[in-house]
């Protein structure tokens, strides 16, 4: 078996190592209970936020490996929760992976705009985001630019 790329900066992890950290933040409790089931049986520590300022309130303590951010949540919403760990030096390179049920064009494009590795739309198959958490985790943050990129350009051609 290939392993991944061994961990540098936070912007990839070798979960052959040990087990990546995920911090899943949602203020739904069942999606919350399906990523922790899902990624849990994949291997990785899983952490929970129900909101985006507990998860930025979170963020420097728990030291996650990766994110995986619902965009609609009151008071602090997931793109504002993105926009600072792309703000701050010690998450710039973070893997994030958004959930939402904002299935639009012009949403997907927003949430990556803003810096999401990767937009899944709900309802997500949770195999399916586990795989594209896992690819996020084993690619570094220029790779997972070109991944943006080539997204954007196909929902400005759809």
């Amino acid at each position: 078996m290939q392993s991944s790329p061994s961990r540098d900066d936070n912007s990839n992890v070798d979960i052959n190592e040990r087990p990546a950290k995920i911090l899943v933040i949602d203020d739904d409790p069942d999606v919350r209970t399906l990523c922790r089931l899902n990624l849990g049986w994949a291997g990785h520590e899983v952490l929970e936020a129900e909101g985006g300022q507990q998860a930025l309130d979170m963020m420097a303590a728990a030291a996650p490996d990766a994110l995986v951010l619902d965009i609609m949540m009151p008071v602090v919403d997931g793109l504002d929760v993105l926009r600072s760990v792309r703000s701050h030096p010690a998450t710039r390179e973070l893997p994030v992976v958004v959930i939402s049920a904002r299935v639009g064009v012009e949403d997907q494009v927003r949430g990556l705009e803003t810096g999401a590795d990767a937009y899944v739309t709900k309802p997500f198959n949770p195999e399916t985001l586990t795989s594209m958490v896992e690819c996020a985790l084993g690619a570094d943050a220029e790779e997972r630019r070109g991944w943006r990129e080539a997204r954007l350009r196909e929902l400005a051609e759809a």
